[in-house]
C-alpha cells in the first residue's frame, strides 16, 4: 500500500511537464523490457504479437506454455507523462510445464498497468519511469487459487550515442506461489532511420517457489534478440527469438520461442479554440 501511494504521488508531481510524444512510434516490443517513456497525451497505441515455442515465463503474466501465445496491449495517454494500459494474454498450455491441460477458454489472462515518466534523459542522465501492474488469471481457470499478481518496476533508459541505447527494468512481483525479483538489460542500435536491432538479457529469481509440501529457490535466465522496422512513423513490425534455461531439481528445463509482432498508434489532436 505504501509503495502504491508513493508511486501515485511521484507521478502527480511529475506528470504535467515535458513532452513524451516522439516523431516515430516508440513501442515496448520486441523483447521483455518496458520503455521508461509514455506514449504522450491524447495518444492511443496498440501492441500485439504472437510467439511459438516452449516458455516457462511469459512477460505479461508469469505463466508458461508449450505451443502458441498471443498478447495484446492498449496504451492510453492520459496526460503527457502518465498512461494507463490494458493487457490480455492467450496461452496454449500443456502439462509438461503446468502439470495440467486447460480448456481453450480458460487460457486467457488479463491485467492493467499504470506507467509514468518521472525524469527525462538529457544525454548524461537516464530516463526514469515507474510501472505498477495488476493482473488476473481467468475467473474460471483451474489455477485461479494462485492469486492476483502485482508487479512494481523501475524503468531506466540511457542513450550511449545518437543511435545506441541501453535500457534496464528492475521489478518485484508479489502474489502467486512466490515473491519474485526480475530484471532486464537491453542494448538496442538504430541501424537505419527505420530499423533497430537489439539483444537483451532477462533474469528472474524465485524465492520459495512451489507447493506447501515442496518449496525451492531458483534462478531463471534468458537471452533475447531481434529487430524492428518502422515503414511508417506510426507503425512498427518486429521479429524476435529467445533461448533460456532454468533448473528445479531434479529436472533442468530448456526455454525457447520465436515471435512476430505489430505496433501502431493514433494521435488525437487537441481542439483549437
Amino acid at each position: 500500500m505504501r509503495i502504491s501511494l508513493l508511486f501515485f504521488l511521484v507521478l502527480v508531481f511529475n506528470a504535467t511537464v515535458l513532452a513524451q510524444y516522439s516523431e516515430t512510434i516508440s513501442s515496448d516490443r520486441p523483447g521483455m523490457s518496458y520503455s521508461a517513456n509514455t506514449v504522450g497525451a491524447r495518444v492511443l497505441q496498440f501492441q500485439v504479437g504472437g510467439d511459438f515455442g516452449q516458455v516457462a515465463f511469459n512477460r505479461g503474466f508469469g505463466s508458461g506454455y508449450i505451443g502458441g501465445s498471443f498478447d495484446g496491449v492498449i496504451r492510453v495517454g492520459i496526460i503527457e507523462r502518465l498512461e494507463m494500459d490494458f493487457s490480455v494474454n492467450y496461452l496454449k498450455m500443456d502439462n509438461e510445464i503446468t502439470d495440467f491441460q486447460t480448456p481453450p477458454m480458460e487460457n486467457f489472462e488479463w491485467g492493467f498497468k499504470l506507467r509514468g515518466n518521472v525524469l527525462n534523459s538529457n544525454g548524461k542522465r537516464p530516463s526514469i519511469g515507474l510501472l505498477a501492474e495488476i493482473f488476473f488469471p481467468s475467473v474460471t481457470t483451474t489455477y485461479f487459487h494462485y492469486g492476483i499478481y502485482q508487479r512494481f518496476s523501475v524503468l531506466l533508459e540511457q542513450p550511449l550515442e545518437k543511435r545506441i541505447r541501453l535500457a534496464s527494468n528492475i521489478a518485484m512481483v508479489s502474489g502467486g506461489r512466490s515473491p519474485t525479483f526480475q530484471y532486464t538489460l537491453n542494448l538496442s542500435v538504430d541501424v537505419s532511420p527505420i530499423a533497430t536491432v537489439f539483444i537483451e538479457h532477462f533474469g528472474q529469481y524465485y524465492a520459495r517457489y512451489g507447493s506447501s509440501t515442496r518449496k525451492v529457490d531458483f534462478y531463471y535466465p534468458r537471452v533475447i534478440g531481434g529487430f524492428s522496422i518502422r515503414p511508417l512513423s506510426d507503425f512498427q513490425i518486429d521479429v524476435q527469438a529467445s533461448y533460456g534455461s532454468w533448473v528445479v531439481a531434479p529436472d533442468p528445463q530448456k526455454d525457447w520461442y520465436v515471435g512476430l509482432g505489430f505496433s501502431w498508434r493514433l494521435r488525437f489532436k487537441k481542439k483549437e479554440a
